[in-house]
Formats: structure tokens, C-alpha cells, sequence
């Protein structure tokens, strides 16, 4: 049975996560990121840099045309939400 994407989030990772979805944006130490994909225990993103303001077509995909990065779970804690 395939998981219904648009409802799916990150609330099994970590609790308060549970507002990011395939989409979504996140903050942590290193940046903005996008979600991409959300697993059992990783979620999957790609950073936001300055040349994606101007062309849209960076974020285009899967495949993108910049690397996804995985969040494991040590990086999951690195995680910002909003009024951490």
C-alpha cells in the first residue's frame, strides 16, 4: 500500500516535526532546506541557494538538478522549528 504523499509528514522522526512534508521548508545550523522525501528514519532535502530565487527550474524534480541531502537520525535533531 502506498502512503498517501500529501499527508505524510515527519511527526514519526522527531514530534514537533510533524508540520514538514514532501515540500516543506526547514531551517538548521547549515541553512534552508526543502523536504524531498520522508522515510522511515531519514528525511531527504535539498538547500536553498541564491541562484534558485532566479530559476525556479533548480527545483524541479526528483531528479534535481542539485544533490538531496540525507538527514539521518543524529542530523534530525539538527532540525529547527519555529520558536526553537
Amino acid at each position: 500500500m502506498k502512503p498517501n504523499l500529501p499527508y505524510l509528514n515527519a511527526g514519526h522522526l522527531r514530534s514537533d516535526l510533524a508540520h514538514l512534508k514532501i515540500g516543506s521548508h526547514f531551517t538548521n545550523g547549515g541553512g534552508e532546506w526543502i523536504v524531498t522525501d520522508i522515510g522511515t528514519r531519514t528525511l531527504s532535502a535539498i538547500k536553498l541557494e541564491p541562484k534558485m530565487e532566479s530559476d525556479p527550474s533548480w527545483l524541479a524534480g526528483p531528479p534535481y538538478a542539485v544533490a538531496e541531502i540525507v538527514f539521518d537520525e543524529d542530523d534530525i535533531l539538527s532540525i529547527e522549528t519555529p520558536g526553537d
